[in-house]
């Protein structure tokens, strides 16, 4: 318990801890390292259980980069603008 404080204390201290009036928490405890120190651990299994999954993918960052080149060759119709295909850059146009 005494570990606990000492935690809360000194992280409300530096700014890496806040006060939250949220209504869900989750359990924190501390587990022993090899070397003897403690380290923090929180259990987010009850929380990630009430949270609503996002069933939508997050784009690739290749495909999005592939969509906008092919917009821009397509309205400003130059040569010369490179386009990324997957993974692969083809020589420009």
């Amino acid at each position: 318990m005494t570990a606990l404080k000492e935690y809360i204390t000194d992280g409300l201290k530096r700014g890496t801890l806040q006060r939250s009036e949220a209504p869900d928490a989750c359990s924190f405890f501390f587990i022993d390292k090899k070397d003897g120190k403690l380290c923090p651990v929180q259990d987010y299994r009850p929380l990630n259980a009430i949270i609503w999954k996002n069933a939508a993918p997050i784009p690739l960052i290749l495909e999005l980069i592939n969509k906008l080149l092919v917009t821009c060759s397509n309205e400003a119709q130059r040569p010369g603008l490179p386009v990324i295909h997957l993974g692969t850059t083809v020589a420009s146009r």
